[in-house]
């Protein structure tokens, strides 16, 4: 589970987010000064200028649900996603939840994203043996 500010960035993750494979989850918890973004700590390929700003962001499903959230809209589908990482590109899949979340007067947008492989085991999952 994450907590995602408006412009993407993740602001909070609680201990299921650790249960992500390492190198996802290294950008998140790392504040060497690189991106926090969600779609750049999940490894996002068409996050080539960094989540948000990419050409790809304009129709990620992510980046528009958590915006929706920020006008309080909740969101529940799945997400496909093409990743890179360990070298590969790959897709993967999660049920994403997204519910808005206010903080003061900050619009916030709390996100659970749920492995699909544990769902249905032996279909796309997130591995990362499923090649794009």
């Amino acid at each position: 589970m994450f907590v995602v500010t408006a412009d993407l960035s993740i602001r909070e993750f609680n201990d299921a987010a650790v249960e992500l494979p390492e190198d996802v989850l290294l950008h998140a918890i790392l504040p060497d000064g690189e991106s926090n973004k969600i779609g750049d700590a999940l490894g996002c390929f068409q996050a080539t200028l960094g989540c948000g700003n990419s050409p790809g962001c304009q129709n990620c499903s992510l980046a528009n649900s958590v915006h929706q959230a920020a006008d309080g809209k909740p969101c529940r589908k799945v997400l496909s996603m093409r990743v890179t990482g360990q070298g590969e590109i790959v897709s993967v899949e999660y049920f994403m939840t997204i519910a808005p979340l206010r903080h003061g007067e900050e619009s916030l947008a709390l996100l659970v994203l749920d492995n699909t492989a544990d769902w249905f085991p032996g279909t796309l999952s997130n591995s990362r043996a499923a090649r794009a």
